[in-house]
């Protein structure tokens, strides 16, 4: 298991307990951001040097979460919205 997959179960249990703390959330979507670019490097490395077409649909589905996961950071049900209003 690597780095960004322990992030990948991790990160669901810092968004419950702690996802009213703006410190705490700036580190996790900082975090997300890290491990979303280590696993789309990884897999681009593997294209670049001739391994793209051994690569099946579990791993682009695989890459695909975590950049979900980067999405799904910056929209936490229970946080405050701005209200807008139009006159």
């Amino acid at each position: 298991m690597t780095l960004a997959n322990v992030f990948m179960v991790g990160s669901v249990f810092l968004v419950l307990r702690y996802s009213q703390k703006d410190r705490v959330m700036k580190w996790v979507r900082f975090s997300s951001l890290a491990a979303l670019i280590l696993v789309w490097s990884y897999v681009f490395s593997l294209i670049a040097t001739g391994g793209g077409p051994s690569l099946k649909i579990g791993c682009y589905i695989w890459c695909l979460s975590f950049l979900l996961l980067f999405l799904a950071v910056f929209k936490i049900p229970g946080r405050k919205r701005l209200a807008t209003k139009y006159v």
